[in-house]
Order: C-alpha cells, then structure tokens, then sequence
C-alpha cells in the first residue's frame, strides 16, 4: 500500500461502538511479529529471540478493524521491543484511536487515544490464590 492511499484511509476511518471508544472514531490496530530466519553468519545475538527459540526478525503491521493490512514496517532485530518499534515508525495522528497489547503499554503518555490492556498487578495472583483457598 502506497503511503498516499495509506493516508486516504486515515482520513475516511472505521465506525465502532465501545466504551472507550466513540461512535465516530477511527481506529487502528497495531502489533508486532516476528519471522524466523536462516541463522546468521555473524551477529547472532542480535538475532536470537530467547522467547521463540529460533532466529528471527520482528516487523510491525498497522491494520484497520476489518482487518486490512495498512501498513508494514522495516524489519528490526527480534530483541527491539514493541514500544521502540513504535517510537520509530511513522506518527499516528492525533484524531486516531490506537489498539494495541501490552508491548505498548505507557504509549498513550506519547498518544492520548492509545487503548492497552490493563497491566496486571505483581500480588493480584497471590491474592486470587489465597481467595480460592480459603473457600474450600
């Protein structure tokens, strides 16, 4: 996709309903993945995802509610994170909602229409386990 038509689409935008989203928002979703490669010659730190057990490259996909697929990125080294990958693609318009995991969590302190999930607290399983155990 061309970034002209890529703008075209920013422009006309998606209708939802949600509660944190208006009716008349335009909403994108975005996300990171990585594709495994042949194992390099050299630099093979740079490569090594220890999560995937495999060499790979991560790129990040913008799409729309339908699921079109409105940008793709440049490849970075699986070690980059979601939020720096973010942070050095192109900017998304302030008018826009943005959907995104976790890997983009503390992004709406850079864009205020940013929608993650909540991050989970480090007791709230202790507490679910001792609330469990204490009904039987």
């Amino acid at each position: 996709m061309t970034d002209e038509s890529f703008k075209q689409v920013l422009k006309s935008g998606n209708d939802i309903a949600s509660d944190k989203i208006q009716k008349s928002d335009k909403v994108l979703v975005v996300d990171t993945t990585a594709i495994e490669i042949q194992r390099p010659s050299k630099n093979q730190n740079q490569f090594y995802s220890g999560k995937h057990k495999m060499f790979a490259v991560k790129f990040e996909i913008v799409t729309d509610l339908s699921g079109k697929i409105l940008k793709i990125s440049k490849l970075y080294s699986c070690r980059e994170h979601n939020f720096k990958i973010r942070m050095n693609e192109f900017k998304i318009p302030p008018h826009i909602t943005l959907i995104g995991d976790l890997g983009y969590f503390g992004y709406e302190k850079i864009h205020k229409k940013t929608i993650t999930p909540a991050k989970q607290k480090k007791n709230q399983n202790k507490e679910l386990i001792k609330k469990f155990s204490s009904i039987s």
